[in-house]
């Protein structure tokens, strides 16, 4: 196989019993902010971050039932640089022992989902220059020319009150942590 784009590993998603406990905790203790909050598959999820230039370092979802009966990793998620990085994994897992690879856009990045070989969900993803409120995901083709894909995911996001560029979320985000970090700013 041909050398692939390097990756590192930025967040991870968690399943959860008490999601309001569980967020309280990581705010109070870590310093956490929360970036987003929302539902997804009929469950509450919560994103939080320390870093202006990261959406989302912990993604907790509740719905971890009392007697567990399945894996408790949500998701394995893989960051690269950029969208032809995440479409070279794409291609790549064709010929991979990998099932359910789904291309999707949530308006802020770029993803692709499947499950590894022991069925464990897992994500290679790369930032768009756009942010929207979270949770948001739309099936993308991946073999789309990259403008294609691009001019598409502009086209979902735009029109969304959230809407703005990475930059200006990232300001925004910072702000908020230097708040959380030192509250006497906030006076």
């Amino acid at each position: 196989m041909a050398e692939l784009p390097p990756v590192r590993l930025t967040h991870m998603g968690l399943w959860v019993h008490d999601l309001d406990k569980m967020v309280a905790f990581y705010t109070r203790v870590f310093g956490f902010i929360v970036s987003d909050r929302g539902v997804t598959r009929g469950s509450p999820i919560a994103f939080l971050t320390l870093d202006p230039g990261a959406h989302h370092q912990i993604v907790m979802a509740e719905g971890r039932p009392a007697e567990l009966a399945f894996n408790p990793i949500q998701q394995i998620s893989f960051k690269t640089d950029k969208l032809a990085s995440v479409r070279a994994y794409y291609k790549a897992l064709q010929s991979e022992p990998v099932t359910n690879v789904q291309g999707i856009t949530h308006g802020n990045a770029w993803s692709i989902y499947f499950q590894d070989p022991e069925n464990n969900r897992t994500e290679v993803y790369c930032d768009t220059p756009w942010h929207v409120a979270q949770p948001f995901g739309v099936p993308i083709d991946m073999a789309l020319p990259e403008d294609e894909i691009m001019r598409r995911t502009q086209e979902l996001i735009r029109d969304k009150p959230t809407y703005s560029t990475f930059d200006e979320w990232s300001r925004e985000t910072e702000t908020k942590l230097a708040i959380k970090r030192a509250p006497e700013l906030a006076r």
